[in-house]
């Protein structure tokens, strides 16, 4: 689902929340404050009872006892801890915004949770229905069982009935339902617990209470998706500058200059397109070719020979028929950022393709990936010790050759960006060479920075680390392969040096994120 359509649930949500400040307590509610002024149930003036007469006494103050128990254990659990679960698996996983290898058991705890703690909170609303000589609140009890019954089937669905990930349409069908209905719920909850607040002492504070962990809970997802909506746009902008050349400079575009650039970048689309159709090739493969004759140009002002540089090119996005037009035209090194998307396409496409990911890799990510993609070549991405166990002891497992695996290393100092710091680079290295012997050591990856001020600075970097690595392990440079260079950058990284050149807009175009309306 389209990160929009999450975020404008997000604000419905909390635009719900917000009208229900202004709404009257109902009137039988009123009248039962009314009837019940003489015990301090519902009259702000009257003298609080203690809780040990309450006890002694039920009568005095067990009603409001019951209520405020039921208010606290609704807002926590269905109000709170169900909204930062869907937070949690929203934006956690994969590799945006922080990497968080066990989101999903947070998910599931924050559902559980709350289920939990909703559900005895039902249970004590029903206990004060009982105790109450009016029936005013039955609605709700109504509504508190369809939520409940809901909520049950939402976790029945996702423990017992969910897709794998390779399940294709099936899975993605899954994951629409999941989600829509998870907003349902939540929607009817917010309703539920701003009408159920009237019935407390002193609504208002319970209800403007509420409505900041609502707007905080908002807040913290508003600030999210609008992470995502910069990473998109980034990419936007490298996609731009591998057509429109050096204007375009970092990533601090205005929308209506990126509008711009966006109108330039169709019409050359459309030029290699019309170019492609007389030579009688397709834009993806005639692209391709003038990759490896930029590539093969590079080398030779470097020195070096073309034949040593493999150009990989990244379909992040990109349908598989697309994929197979370059296939077609010769090529065979193709990469992929994210597992599932990987798992969807490669049974699809022929077997003597040779895959590199080079996207974040989770924990959890590592047995679909390796199980589902057989031909999978190198993973380009790992940046610690605990992914490199991971991947060694599930090689091991599933019983395939080793498996090539490149360090990531963080050479521009970028907290957004994954990667080992440089001056770990070493240890690592020693750590995947003697203690995973179902990986082969085979280089080092880097992402230059975005806007390439200082992308020779750390491509240089990473060629000093290679330097230090062959030292420790005592092999030769020819045995670390240095991957550095993308769709903008990648001639650049050839003359410094880079053996693996990975290339995805400059091959396929631009990717196709959704466009603001």
């Amino acid at each position: 689902m389209g990160s929009r359509f999450h975020l404008f649930l997000i604000i419905l949500c909390l635009l719900l929340a917000l009208s229900s400040i202004g709404y009257s307590v109902p009137t039988e509610a009123t009248a039962e404050q009314q009837a019940n002024s003489t015990s301090g149930l519902h009259n702000p003036d009257a003298k609080v009872t203690s809780p040990s007469k309450i006890w002694k006494n039920p009568g005095l103050g067990y009603t409001t006892l019951l209520r405020h128990v039921h208010g606290v254990l609704n807002i926590i659990g269905w109000g709170t801890l169900i909204p930062i679960g869907i937070i949690v698996g929203r934006y956690f996983r994969q590799e945006f915004p922080i990497r968080c290898d066990q989101w999903y058991s947070v998910h599931a705890v924050c559902q559980t949770c709350g289920y939990i703690m909703g559900t005895v909170g039902w249970a004590f609303g029903v206990s004060v229905l009982h105790s109450s000589s009016k029936r005013s609140h039955l609605p709700f009890l109504v509504l508190g069982i369809f939520i409940i019954l809901l909520t049950t089937i939402q976790i029945m669905f996702a423990v017992c009935m969910q897709p794998k990930k390779e399940s294709g349409a099936r899975r993605r069908c899954w994951e629409i339902y999941h989600h829509v209905m998870g907003y349902v719920i939540m929607a009817l909850i917010i309703g539920v617990i701003f009408e159920g607040i009237n019935a407390q002492r002193h609504p208002k504070k319970w209800r403007w209470g509420y409505v900041g962990i609502l707007s905080g809970l908002a807040i913290v997802g508003a600030a999210l998706e609008g992470s995502d909506e910069r990473r998109k746009l980034d990419d936007d902008v490298v996609s731009l500058r591998c057509l429109l050349g050096p204007r375009v400079l970092n990533s601090n575009v205005e929308s209506s200059e990126l509008n711009n650039l966006e109108e330039e970048q169709e019409d050359s689309c459309t030029d290699m397109a019309s170019s492609a159709a007389i030579e009688g090739a397709t834009p993806a493969s005639a692209a391709l070719k003038s990759v490896l004759e930029r590539v093969q140009l590079a080398a030779e002002r470097s020195g070096r020979v073309p034949q040593q540089i493999r150009v990989v090119a990244v379909s992040k996005t990109k349908p598989v028929p697309v994929i197979r037009q370059v296939y077609d035209a010769g090529h065979r090194y193709f990469g992929e950022n994210y597992v599932q998307e990987l798992v969807e396409k490669a049974p699809q496409l022929p077997e003597d393709i040779e895959w590199h990911f080079i996207g974040n890799l989770q924990s959890n990510k590592v047995k679909p990936l390796l199980s589902g993609v057989p031909n999978l070549a190198v993973v380009e991405t790992v940046d610690d010790e605990k992914i490199a166990n991971r991947l060694d002891r599930m090689v091991e497992s599933i019983g395939r050759k080793p498996l090539k695996v490149f360090i990531q290393v963080n050479t521009s100092g970028e907290e957004s960006k994954s990667g080992v710091e440089p001056s770990g680079c070493v240890e690592l290295a020693k750590h995947v060479s003697l203690n995973c012997p179902n990986l082969q050591f085979s280089g080092l990856m880097t992402i230059g920075m975005l806007d390439y001020t200082s992308t020779p600075e750390n491509f240089k970097l990473l060629a000093n680390c290679r330097t230090e690595v062959c030292k420790a392990l005592e092999i030769s440079e020819e045995q670390c392969e240095l991957s550095m260079g993308m769709s903008a950058d990648f001639e650049l990284a050839v003359e410094m040096g880079s053996t693996n050149v990975r290339v995805g807009s400059t091959i396929f175009g631009a990717r196709e994120y959704l466009k603001k309306k």
